[in-house]
C-alpha cells in the first residue's frame, strides 16, 4: 500500500512523508550540519560520525519509524516523528571504539531528500571547528573530559543513548501506532492481520489463564546450561529446537543475562550463516561500553521484525548464545554414509580455553 489519498487521515495518523520503497538522497554534510544543535542533534537525534561517509549517496526507505523501544529506561515503547531507516544502512561502530551491536541508523527525514530533487550546490568542505560537537574527532571524549574518568571507562553518545531525548512517552492505547506501520508499508496487508489476530487470541488467552502463541514451555527452575563452539564468521550453523533452547535458560528464560525471546522461536530449526561474534557492545542506561563474559552471536540476515512489539521498526540483530546454534556441517554428518563420514572434517566441540573465555 502506498500514499494514502486522503490528506486529514494522513494527519491524524501522523504518518511519515515516506512510505517503504522510496528512492532517496542522502543530503550533503554541510546542508545536515545545518540542521543541527549545538549537541550535534536534530529533535534530540545525534547525527553520527558513522554517518558522515553516506552523505550525497542515493538509498532507499526500509522503514519508516513511528516508535522506538526504550531498552536502556523504562523498557516501553516511545513516539518518534520524521524518521526513517535506510536499507542496508547499519553503524559500523567506527567512531564508538568498535561498538558491535550494528544498529540500523536512525535518519531524520530533513537529512533526505527525495531521489529525484535537484542536487544544492556545495558551498564547500566544512571546517572541523565548525562542525557540530558529534562529527567532531574529539567528540567520543568529551564526556570523558568533563566527568574525569579515563578512555576504558569513557561515556559514550549515539542515538540509542540518546533516543529518551529523541523521542517522547507514547499512550499504549493510542490505535495509530499500529495503523501506521501498515500505512506506510511496513507491514503488508497479510501480516498485519496475522498480527493482530494473534495479539487478540494472546489477550484472550492471558485473562483466562491459556497458553499464548507462539508457545513457549520453559524449565521453570532450570539451571542455565552453556555451551561453547567457538563459531567463526562465515560457517553455517542450525538454530536448535524450541525444546533444547528451553532446556538451557533459567527460571527468568535467560542463559547467562541473556533473553531468549519468543520472536526467535520462527528461527528454530533453520539455518544460517553466522555474521559476526559479539564481544563488546555499549549499554544504553549507562553509556559504557561493555565487554561480554560470554560472546555472542549474530545471523547474517536475522532481525527482529517487531510484530510482538507493536510493529516496532528498529530491526535489531536478536543476539545468540553457542548453546542455542548447532553447526550444520555437523548435523548434516547423519546423512552420508559412514565411508564418506570419514572424509568429512570435523571440529570438535567442548569448552574454549581460559585465554578465550577470559572477557571481563
Amino acid at each position: 500500500m502506498r500514499r494514502v489519498p486522503f490528506a486529514p487521515i494522513r494527519r491524524w495518523l501522523c504518518a511519515s512523508d515516506f512510505v517503504v520503497g522510496d528512492p532517496v538522497r542522502i543530503r550533503s554534510l554541510q546542508e545536515i550540519v545545518a540542521t543541527l544543535d549545538s549537541k550535534g542533534c536534530l529533535d534530540g537525534l545525534p547525527f553520527m560520525p558513522e554517518m558522515v561517509k553516506f552523505c550525497g549517496m542515493g538509498g532507499t526507505v526500509f522503514r519508516c519509524v513511528d516508535k522506538v523501544y526504550d531498552y536502556g529506561g523504562k523498557k516501553d515503547l516511545r513516539r518518534i516523528r520524521d524518521t526513517v531507516l535506510l536499507a542496508g544502512v547499519r553503524c559500523d561502530g567506527s567512531a564508538h571504539d568498535g561498538c558491535q551491536t550494528g544498529c540500523l541508523v536512525l535518519w531524520k527525514t530533513a537529512w533526505l531528500a527525495s531521489a529525484d530533487a535537484p542536487i544544492t550546490s556545495s558551498t564547500g568542505p566544512v571546517e572541523p571547528n565548525r562542525l557540530a560537537p558529534a562529527l567532531r574527532p574529539d567528540a567520543l571524549n568529551q564526556r570523558a573530559k568533563l566527568d574525569g574518568t579515563d578512555a576504558v571507562e569513557r561515556s559514550y553518545l549515539c542515538q540509542f543513548t540518546e533516543i529518551v531525548n529523541a523521542s517522547t512517552e507514547m499512550s499504549p492505547w493510542d490505535p495509530r501506532q499500529d495503523l501506521r506501520p501498515f500505512i506506510v508499508g511496513n507491514v503488508t496487508a497479510l501480516a498485519f492481520g496475522v498480527a493482530m489476530l494473534t495479539r487478540l487470541f494472546n489477550t484472550v488467552q492471558r485473562f483466562r489463564g491459556g497458553m499464548g502463541f507462539p508457545p513457549a514451555q520453559m524449565n521453570l527452575g532450570a539451571v542455565a546450561q552453556t555451551q561453547e563452539l567457538d563459531l567463526q564468521p562465515g560457517e553455517r550453523v542450525r538454530v536448535a529446537q524450541a525444546e533444547k533452547i528451553f532446556a538451557t535458560l533459567n527460571r527468568s528464560g535467560k542463559n547467562r543475562g541473556l533473553w531468549f525471546d519468543r520472536e526467535m522461536l520462527k528461527h528454530c530449526g533453520q539455518e544460517y550463516q553466522v555474521l559476526r561474534r559479539v564481544d563488546k557492545i555499549i549499554d544504553d542506561a549507562s553509556c559504557r561500553m561493555i565487554r561480554l563474559k560470554t560472546p555472542c552471536i549474530v545471523l547474517d540476515g536475522v532481525d527482529s521484525s517487531g510484530e510482538y512489539l507493536r510493529f516496532c521498526a528498529q530491526h535489531d540483530y536478536p543476539f545468540w548464545r553457542e548453546a542455542w546454534l548447532e553447526r550444520a556441517e555437523l548435523q548434516n554428518l547423519g546423512e552420508l554414509s559412514a565411508i564418506d563420514r570419514l572424509t568429512v572434517p570435523t571440529q570438535p566441540l567442548g569448552l574454549r580455553n581460559d585465554a578465550q573465555r577470559s572477557l571481563a
